[in-house]
């Protein structure tokens, strides 16, 4: 009797684990990008726009013509106030605003910000 009972509690904690371990991750951030293009010739400059949230994750993903070059992505808040970010540097947005990128170096530049909302 006692070795069915070990058996039963046996197979119970292995199922309890099984479970566990099949439990959906949490879900992740929602992702957007922003982009910048400046200083090319005969063309526009492209500044990125994008609404954020209040604690919005945001992270330099692409800086050329490259991090060596004195590259950065830079965001400009619509209410006042800006952040530089290097490349693979991340922050929480201060406060919820509309957020301008543009990029810092030597031109022709492009930079991209990864934007993952709460």
């Amino acid at each position: 009797m006692n070795v069915r009972l070990a058996i039963f509690l046996s197979m119970l904690v292995a199922l309890g684990t099984i479970a566990l371990a099949r439990q959906e991750p949490k879900p992740s951030r929602p992702t957007s990008y922003m982009e910048s293009w400046q200083g090319r010739p005969g063309q526009p400059d492209v500044i990125g726009r994008k609404q954020i949230s209040k604690d919005t994750m945001m992270t330099c993903v692409l800086v050329e013509p490259g991090p060596r070059a004195g590259s950065a992505c830079l965001i400009k808040y619509e209410n006042g106030g800006e952040d530089t970010l290097e490349f693979k540097q991340s922050m929480l947005s201060p406060k919820e605003d509309v957020a301008y990128l543009e990029c810092l170096g030597d031109a022709p530049t492009h930079c991209k910000l990864r934007v993952q909302s709460r």
